[in-house]
């Protein structure tokens, strides 16, 4: 669905109109809990203008990021490292004439090749898909790896610190940890958080922090919060409210929102204390579109009104959490 005309408020940021992003951290396991992607949105541009020179890398702007792991349909989902320019030309290609709601694996790991090969690896990809089984697949090094179980993306130093926290993270609820399979999903998920909120900085990671994983219904974006309270102490046992503070006392928060439907390639990300918000949908615009937005309320009010696509998640405010809806259930 296509964005409606926006309100007045509404701004578009643009990326480098020619420009690449070879650095990230995407990580990726299929297993019998399910499929689980999980991607940074940071892109560090190099100019290919300059490429006779000492390239620079520039770290981007957290909205002048990519949605770098795109659902195509309720089944499929394409992650990418690499140049963006051709990664998008390959998943807006695949979805041009609306049959990539009816193509299997095999049709799309084609197109996706296609790519590959023609940028002479400038991109490489990974395909989810449960359809069927999950399962993943890898587009690099000239090839289609089939039957993979766990791969991953981008920065080899952050992989490793990655693969540090994952190997310490703490294991899942009480309710998964018998299932080894769930158990593994949830610890990618804390590993990936504690890299991208950590003290560990990679110039070329970072940012938000995207999560696509299966669900009966479908593959879905996974919704969450971060917030940051100002430092506050008492002298005494009595309960005390936490108050979150405001950007002068160093507080931050913002919420990444999702659609309640799955195979929807949309996400959205509120700034409470900015007072405005980004839409991430690659199939309607190349770059984040920004909302003014004051209110949480009316930040999604204006998403769906535009998007005509219900958000689910949490904004967490000064002196109250604002609980949107969950993902639709089951059919």
């Amino acid at each position: 669905m296509p964005f409606s005309t926006p309100p007045a408020s509404a701004l578009t940021t643009a990326l480098p109109a020619r420009s690449h992003s070879r650095m990230t951290l995407i990580v990726a396991r299929a297993n019998a809990a399910g499929l689980r992607i999980i991607a940074d949105t940071r892109a560090s541009f190099v100019s290919r203008e300059a490429t006779r020179h000492p390239v620079a890398v520039r770290p981007g702007k957290p909205l002048e990021g990519v949605l770098k792991s795109v659902l195509l349909n309720h089944s499929q989902c394409v992650a990418f490292a690499g140049d963006v320019a051709v990664a998008q030309a390959a998943i807006e290609g695949i979805v041009a004439d609306g049959t990539h709601l009816l193509l299997d694996d095999d049709a799309v790991l084609a197109r996706l090749l296609g790519a590959h090969v023609e940028s002479h690896g400038a991109t490489d990809f990974i395909l989810g898909s449960v359809l069927g089984p999950a399962k993943l697949y890898e587009v690099k090094d000239g090839a289609v790896e089939r039957g993979v179980r766990a791969t991953w993306l981008g920065s080899r130093d952050a992989f490793a610190e990655y693969q540090r926290h994952y190997l310490t993270s703490p294991h899942a609820p009480a309710a998964a940890r018998s299932d080894p399979a769930c158990d593994e999903l949830a610890r990618m998920t804390n590993a990936m958080h504690q890299l991208i909120e950590g003290e560990q900085t990679f110039d070329d990671v970072g940012d938000f922090l995207i999560s696509v994983a299966s669900r009966p219904h479908g593959l879905v974006y996974l919704p969450y919060a971060i917030t940051s309270f100002r430092p506050c102490a008492t002298d005494s046992a009595d309960l005390t409210a936490l108050q979150m503070g405001d950007a002068a006392t160093g507080a931050y928060s913002y919420a990444v929102l999702c659609p309640t439907s799955s195979g929807v390639p949309l996400v959205a990300v509120y700034f409470a204390h900015g007072g405005f918000g980004a839409v991430f949908a690659p199939f309607q615009a190349r770059e984040p579109v920004l909302f003014d937005a004051k209110t949480a309320e009316s930040f999604v009010a204006q998403v769906e009104r535009s998007t005509q696509q219900e958000l689910c998640g949490t904004v967490m405010l000064s002196d109250r959490a604002i609980v949107l809806r969950r993902h639709e259930p089951a059919a």
